[in-house]
């Protein structure tokens, strides 16, 4: 078997896997290592939390003679993205929305609604595994780091 098939079987598997016991913890882990779901969620909270420690840069106006501080329109800025529907607080992306789904207890089996993101998540796994093949290292790590104390 080669790398690649390897690869892509330890990707999907678990995403298709739904009758033995540990289906949902599985079906969590995949979809979270997939789309780098706790990955994100950190990125965002390490941001706010960068933002209200003051570790963040001020903006200042060169222009003006008395230095006055920019007033900033947070809710424009791109750096306090929730990743969350502004209205309904659900989550946006695919991956967050299906991880959410199987926390909540949802199946697949029996809810169409997970089956159809699990079945996407599926596709995207697939295309990226062919267009952007990587050999899959099993003990590397990933590591994020927040600034601070």
């Amino acid at each position: 078997m080669s790398y690649l098939e390897k690869g892509l079987t330890e990707a999907i598997e678990p995403l298709v896997k739904w009758a033995h016991p540990k289906a949902h913890l599985n079906l969590w882990f995949a979809i979270n290592a997939a789309g780098n779901v706790s990955k994100g969620r950190l990125g965002r909270l390490a941001a706010g939390i960068s933002r209200a420690l003051g570790l963040t840069r001020r903006m200042w106006n060169e222009d003006e003679d008395d230095e006055e501080e920019d007033i900033i329109d947070f809710d424009e800025d791109k750096s306090t993205d929730t990743g969350r529907n502004e209205y309904s607080g659900a989550p946006l992306g695919l991956y967050e929305s299906a991880l959410e789904l199987v926390q909540s207890g949802f199946h697949p089996s029996t809810s169409k609604n997970l089956r159809e993101k699990i079945k996407c998540i599926i596709e995207q796994a697939i295309k990226t595994y062919v267009e952007k093949y990587r050999v899959p290292l099993r003990e590397s790590l990933d590591a994020f780091v927040v600034p601070g104390s």
